[in-house]
């Protein structure tokens, strides 16, 4: 038993020092842990994320995909020892792996809640971070400055230490490239200094939302590709795929492009959720021509309308626009297509319809247009000498 939480901590220990590592790599922690002794009574939830976890990163996904989630449902039980839960707080990986936003949302609720109960501060900061990442994502941009304010104040009052990924998060999102930068510097440097390579990861992947954001894909392609490289079994390259794949299609680096599609869409099979298949419908219209092109961003639009991620709807709206964007001299694409696009709409069941034939379109509560303050810049603008502004994250 203790030799398997040992396993267990070293596992973590290898994830946040990534780059850094030097006493034994994940690989090699994995692979350790899955050729020990088993236990012989009931697995406990330490035990069941365990073994999801070193089967993900020495056999894959999808051998993994069955334990992964047998550990997220635990984890995700409220009745799991607090004292076990507050161990493995890190735990939600396993629902992260998933993408299985409310699970891994829920979870770091609950453990927050116990924290504050128990007056266990050091123990704040992991879940309020957590939770200013999924409030960023929902585009609940207030909510997550509060929980990061209460995190830093933990922080100065315990003397603790613990990297500001929310902070870093949300400055990304923002799309203000002064305080983003600012912040990325200083985080990549005091992760340095402590040997977290998951938090140079982080900033990586968030530079490159940041840089696509303004438009400056070069940038973009090289954050992402160094975030994606990292630790390829777990979630930050992931996610960094879809950064990857937006600045590759923009900047003409097809191939790139397309292998990363082929990881995003070895990564997203696992979990079935609308929010990575979301995601992998969005990076698969970019790298697609004519009709095909549509139906996957269609997808995505009603994929993301059915999450919570406001910005990430608004942003497969944007892309969308654009590809309808009449091109040249000729319009390019035609005004009714572009009318047809103004008519998706999506019911409460999820599916897309279209409006009457006159191309009116009702924005009510179940249209993913109806939503201006998290949509704003679904719409791809134009300055007044008529040339595309250069876009930026909401």
């Amino acid at each position: 038993m203790l030799a398997r939480q040992t396993y267990l901590d070293a596992w973590a220990a290898a994830m946040f020092a990534g780059r850094f590592a030097r006493a034994g790599t994940l690989r090699e922690v994995s692979r350790a842990a899955t050729a020990a002794l088993q236990p012989t009574s009931a697995r406990r939830p330490s035990d069941l994320l365990l073994d999801g976890l070193a089967v993900l990163v020495t056999e894959g996904r999808a051998a993994a995909a069955s334990l992964l989630r047998r550990a997220a449902g635990v984890f995700g039980e409220e009745e799991i020892a607090m004292k076990e839960g507050l161990r493995w707080g890190w735990g939600t990986i396993a629902a992260i792996e998933l993408w299985d936003l409310e699970n891994w949302h829920q979870r770091h609720v609950r453990q927050l809640q116990a924290v504050r109960e128990a007056g266990l501060l050091v123990q704040g900061p992991i879940n309020l971070h957590s939770l200013g990442t999924t409030a960023t994502w929902r585009g609940e941009f207030a909510t997550a400055g509060s929980l990061i304010a209460e995190a830093d104040a933990i922080a100065e009052a315990t003397g603790s230490r613990f990297p500001r990924y929310a902070a870093v998060t949300l400055a990304g999102f923002r799309g203000n490239e002064a305080e983003a930068s600012a912040l990325i510097e200083v985080e990549v440097r005091n992760a340095s200094a402590a040997g977290q390579g998951i938090g140079i990861q982080w900033c990586q992947w968030t530079s490159g939302i940041l840089y696509n954001g303004l438009g400056r894909y070069e940038e973009a392609l090289v954050e992402a590709r160094a975030a994606s490289e990292q630790a390829p079994e777990l979630y930050v390259s992931a996610w960094a795929l879809a950064e990857l794949i937006e600045a590759a299609t923009r900047t003409g680096e097809t191939r790139l492009a397309g292998e990363a599609l082929e990881r995003l869409a070895e990564a997203t099979s696992i979990g079935d959720s609308d929010w990575g298949l979301g995601i992998l419908a969005r990076s698969r219209a970019l790298l697609t021509a004519g009709q095909d092109a549509e139906g996957f961003y269609r997808e995505a639009i009603v994929r993301l309308s059915r999450t919570q991620l406001r910005p990430e709807l608004a942003r497969a709206q944007l892309v969308y626009g654009e590809w309808l964007r009449p091109r040249g001299p000729a319009g390019g694409r035609t005004r009714a297509a572009a009318r047809s696009a103004r008519a998706v709409r999506v019911d409460r069941n999820g599916g897309v319809r279209r409006a009457s034939p006159t191309g009116a379109v009702g924005h009510g509560r179940d249209c993913p247009q109806a939503h201006p303050r998290d949509t704003r810049r679904a719409h791809p603008t134009r300055g007044p000498d008529r040339r595309p502004r250069a876009r930026r994250p909401v």
